[in-house]
């Protein structure tokens, strides 16, 4: 959390830098190619390995693209309807996405008794739909 904290204002630079769409593909990427890996990681019972993937994931790719999530978020809605279009896909992709996300990742864990690559699997695929529905929003659906 420290190392999220420290490097959110680093993302939120890039993202003036680069803009929100272009920072968000590549953090979202750097998480799908971190995934297997840091579950690699979290399987050797080394407790450093599992807190350098542990800030890596979370401290550092959650950062770059958290950092600049809602402003590209927000850009998405013109100003007079920015607050309500924000909030409504926000709380619905808690509920739809986020919400079901760690019964889902239970169920596949369970399904493979106990291996987590299945799981791994989906996480990588939620990553690829992301930066493809990322790379799909065209500057002029952008009200920045």
């Amino acid at each position: 959390a420290v190392v999220m904290a420290i490097l959110l204002p680093f993302s939120g630079s890039l993202t003036d830098r680069f803009g929100p769409q272009r920072v968000y593909i590549v953090g979202i990427a750097a998480y799908g190619l971190a995934i297997f890996p840091a579950f690699a990681l979290f399987g050797t019972e080394n407790l450093l390995l599992f807190g350098v993937a542990m800030v890596a994931v979370f401290g550092v790719i959650h950062a770059l693209f958290y950092g600049a999530q809602g402003t590209l978020y927000a850009s998405l809605y013109p100003t007079e309807i920015r607050y309500t279009g924000l909030s409504v896909v926000y709380q619905f992709s808690g509920i739809y996405a986020s919400g079901v996300t760690p019964l889902i990742l239970t169920a596949l864990i369970g399904a493979t008794g106990g291996s987590p690559w299945l799981a791994c699997g989906y996480l990588v695929a939620t990553s690829a739909i992301s930066v493809v529905a990322t790379a799909a929003i065209r500057k002029r659906d952008l009200h920045l």
